[in-house]
């Protein structure tokens, strides 16, 4: 029989979400499913946020679990970690009446390709509690035996539309940077949670690289 609702006459009763994050760590993670035995997995990670221009790092994340054999295996609960003010969840109204609310999410889906396996973070970058949202993030490296983590980001720049975008990057280990893309020098770049702090959480080889686009892409 269904309990009643503690939360007053009209105010629905405790939603999955609410009983799926009392099996929260202190860092908020939620594992959903088993993530299994994975080929030589990378963790790959597009977040929102202000280096997102044109949505090209998290539209990058959401191609790749759309375009192989993808499964959601866990998730970092926003109450820890997001400004509601600034980041709303949106509400679905069906006849005036609530049906549903979907919260801001940072998901992690294992993606099966035939060359080697992925784990994707599609997500926003969080509003405080940046070290407890990194121990997460470490956390489903660790358990899914993840051998690099390769970071997106995007940002809007002076270039022309007749040339490549320019791509810059950060590396735990210098020798990635040779021919891969040029060296960032700009310490905001190392400082966006892209970069994770990997290197002092974790001895996992990290990767985070930025693409500059014309801005006409973001119109």
């Amino acid at each position: 029989m269904e309990q009643p609702s503690d939360r007053g006459p009209g105010i629905p009763a405790r939603s999955e979400r609410d009983r799926k994050v009392e099996g929260a760590s202190d860092d908020g993670l939620v594992w959903e499913a088993e993530p299994g035995a994975l080929r030589n997995p990378v963790l790959v990670a597009g977040f929102e946020g202000w280096n997102d221009a044109a949505d090209a790092a998290s539209g990058a994340a959401s191609w790749l679990t759309q375009h192989g054999e993808s499964t959601r295996v866990a998730s970092i609960d926003p109450e820890l970690h997001f400004d509601f003010q600034a980041r709303r969840p949106q509400v679905e109204l069906v006849a005036g009446v609530t049906r549903t609310v979907t919260w801001p999410e940072n998901v992690f889906s294992t993606v099966r390709y035939s060359e080697r396996d992925l784990v994707v973070l599609r997500g926003i970058e969080p509003s405080y509690r940046w070290q407890s949202f990194c121990r997460a993030v470490v956390s489903v490296v660790r358990r899914t035996d993840c051998e690099m983590v390769v970071t997106f980001g995007a940002l809007l720049a002076d270039v022309p539309h007749t040339r490549a975008a320019r791509i810059t990057g950060t590396a735990t280990d210098p020798q990635r940077q040779l021919g891969l893309f040029q060296p960032a020098h700009d310490d905001g770049v190392r400082k966006r949670i892209a970069a994770l702090d990997l290197d002092r959480m974790t001895p996992i080889e990290a990767l985070s690289v930025l693409a500059e686009l014309k801005k006409e892409v973001g119109d």
